[in-house]
């Protein structure tokens, strides 16, 4: 007997059982300008949101979302080598949440982008929770102190990564019945030849 039509059968259906794995997604929603806004003593408060369901791809609501990072870069006054020299303190919150800071940030508008300081921010699970849910997150950035009590929030973005589950793959009692129906006709098949 010819085993080599039963062994390409058999490729087949392998072949096609891997091709049902999962797909990577990203989606990015970015704030950015020049700068994105100025803090200072006047008004020390940005607030804004990120906004997943409208940029390219849109997300879908309560697609899985895996991991996402949320990240703001800052340009400040560049140190003069003075005994006065402070960096400007700064908290940044996700859905009314303190996040990060205060905490020095500095950066620089020399060879920018490369020189400003970037805040990376890791969600927790409950801000992954409500992405998921409304594909929205809230933030604001605040300046709390300084020297000159100023400083420029130049970008604000956030990466979300998911992926699509796997297409569904038919249990192990219609597998069978189809190899088994395979293996018919090929047997039928070598009967007609």
């Amino acid at each position: 007997m010819n085993s080599k039509p039963i062994l390409k059968s058999l490729s087949l259906v392998l072949l096609l059982a891997s091709a049902a794995s999962a797909a990577d997604l990203q989606w990015i929603d970015q704030d950015f300008g020049d700068p994105l806004d100025y803090l200072d003593r006047d008004d020390p408060t940005y607030v804004s949101d990120f906004n997943l369901t409208i940029d390219s791809p849109p997300y879908t609501l309560g697609t899985p979302i895996d991991n996402a990072t949320a990240t703001f870069w800052f340009a400040d006054d560049p140190n003069d080598g003075s005994e006065y020299y402070y960096y400007e303190k700064i908290s940044i919150y996700l859905n009314g949440t303190l996040v990060w800071g205060p905490e020095d940030v500095d950066g620089s508008h020399t060879n920018a982008p490369n020189n400003y300081h970037q805040v990376d921010i890791q969600l927790s699970q409950a801000l992954i929770d409500v992405l998921e849910a409304t594909g929205k997150l809230d933030y604001k950035v605040q300046l709390q102190s300084g020297y000159k009590y100023d400083t420029y929030l130049k970008r604000a973005q956030l990466v979300a990564n998911g992926s699509t589950p796997p297409a569904s793959v038919p249990d192990a009692g219609a597998t069978a019945g189809l190899i088994g129906t395979a293996l018919l006709g090929l047997a039928a098949f070598r009967r007609l030849r």
